[in-house]
């Protein structure tokens, strides 16, 4: 072991120079029971897309996940690598499947195995790995380097930003699709080239292939699959046949969508109930295909509907991990609470309950300024270190600081909170009952960043408020000080 310890060191001064890293954190890393991933410094330059609307970057974008082993759902990795190198730690008993998208329209998948220490270069902003703590071949560059140089990808943003302001005709499309579908082709050939030269191995070569040929089905809109493939469970770990597995279920069980104000919504009522009564897909895949649509009937449906369903998949689904991260992600729970309208419910961290009139009424004789965000909201999220900043300097003034989420999924709340590193502020709450509450309707709550201000006698006296990044908060807080 402190072989292993010393080389560890020795490798990671080499390619983390900006950090240094001691033995204590090394030894953390020399465990079986997690995989580690260390993100160099990167800048982002090539994965941001200039247009002459504004500019597109993938660092808001969550261009990183991971395929959870329990629920086989997406996990997104957020790591602070633009200045300096980031650590993060993942625990599993089992290998993970990660997605790693740049140059803003690539992507690459690796598999990494449980106690693998996986480093990800980033030259020319193009992810380069190397494992530390293995002697086998390196096959995870092999997708990177393909990608690099075969350029074919050209979205339509850009396609419009080139072509005279105008978007791509229907010939256009044809033929960019076919510039894809040949890409996809030279791409599985090259596999086939190096895989008989020795230069991939076995392993690595079918997990690259299968996910490669479910990409092309996806391409192609090729959506026929045989008994055999519904029914391997060892396919799950892939995203490419997760796509492939929804895509399949839509078309095969033709589901129809209906209206939901500007955008058009799949019948998930009408999916779940074809999931459930078909004899295709093996145990394991049948239940993670009702795990998704129940999560999108909760973030769909009226609560009769989610109940109703929520129940079902309890009953049909004898998964406990998959019942419980329902349970706790949707705070099925506090059901009750969903509906109710008289005041908006909140709960906290602990799953603590509390209403918005107890919150206000327990800091009479402050003023309160609210904001209203979402885990999914950029524009929030960009004016949190603001927000940080103006609590401090108000640290000792008779002010008190209120984030409030409308996320409907605690979890995604959970991780943005953590994230923004303001998930054990006490006054971080999140919103149970957004948008049935009549607060909400009253306040026309339906855009966010959203800022309120309550006075010393808790009366709401400002329904949109200057954000923290405004030049006028301050003047206006100090105001309201010197009247108190």
């Amino acid at each position: 072991m402190k072989n292993i310890i010393f080389l560890l060191i020795a490798i990671m001064f080499l390619s983390c120079k900006e950090d240094k890293v001691s033995k204590k954190e090394v030894e953390k890393i020399v465990k079986l029971d997690k995989v580690v991933l260390i993100f160099n410094q990167r800048s982002y330059k090539k994965d941001t897309l200039y247009a002459s609307d504004g500019s597109y970057t993938l660092k808001r974008d969550k261009p990183i996940s991971y395929t959870n082993s329990n629920t086989y759902e997406k996990v997104f990795l957020n790591p602070h690598n633009v200045h300096k190198s980031d650590t993060i730690t993942i625990n599993t008993d089992t290998p993970l499947v990660i997605n790693h998208r740049y140059h803003f329209y690539y992507d690459s998948s690796y598999k990494v195995n449980v106690g693998d220490t996986i480093v990800f270069n980033y030259p020319n902003d193009a992810p380069y790995v190397s494992i530390l703590n293995s002697t086998k071949k390196n096959d995870y560059n092999v997708e990177v380097d393909y990608n690099l140089s075969h350029a074919v990808y050209k979205g339509a943003i850009e396609f419009y930003d080139e072509h005279d302001k105008r978007f791509r005709t229907q010939e256009e499309k044809k033929a960019y699709r076919n510039v894809l579908k040949e890409n996809i082709i030279k791409k599985e050939e090259t596999l086939d080239s190096l895989y008989a030269l020795k230069k991939l191995s076995n392993d690595y070569y079918s997990f690259l292939k299968t996910t490669i040929h479910y990409k092309n089905k996806i391409i192609h809109s090729d959506y026929k699959a045989d008994e055999i493939e519904l029914k391997n469970d060892s396919l799950l770990f892939i995203q490419s046949y997760q796509h492939f597995l929804n895509s399949f279920t839509f078309k095969h069980f033709d589901i129809s969508y209906f209206k939901k104000g500007y955008q058009s919504t799949p019948d998930y009522l009408s999916l779940y109930d074809s999931i459930e009564h078909s004899s295709l897909f093996s145990k394991k895949i049948k239940n993670y295909l009702l795990y998704n649509t129940t999560r999108n009937i909760i973030k769909n449906y009226d609560q009769s509907k989610v109940t109703k369903y929520s129940n079902r998949f309890k009953q049909e689904v004898k998964d406990s991990i998959l019942v419980n991260r329902i349970l706790e992600d949707f705070l099925l729970d506090f059901s009750s609470l969903k509906t109710e309208t008289a005041d908006v419910n909140l709960t906290n961290l602990a799953k603590e309950r509390k209403t918005l009139n107890e919150v206000i009424q327990s800091h009479k004789g402050k003023i309160i300024y609210v904001d209203f965000w979402a885990s999914w909201c950029v524009p929030c999220r960009e004016v949190m270190p603001d927000s940080k900043k103006l609590i401090q300097e108000y640290e000792d003034k008779n002010i008190v600081f209120l984030f409030v989420s409308i996320d409907t999924n605690f979890k995604s709340w959970k991780k943005a909170a953590k994230d923004e590193n303001i998930i054990y502020y006490k006054h971080s709450l999140l919103a149970i009952n957004y948008p049935k509450a009549t607060f909400f309707r009253e306040l026309q709550l339906k855009t966010i960043p959203r800022y309120l201000i309550f006075d010393a006698d808790g009366q709401l006296i400002h329904k949109n408020a200057p954000s923290p990044k405004s030049s006028d908060i301050r003047d206006l807080l100090d105001s309201y000080i010197s009247e108190n």
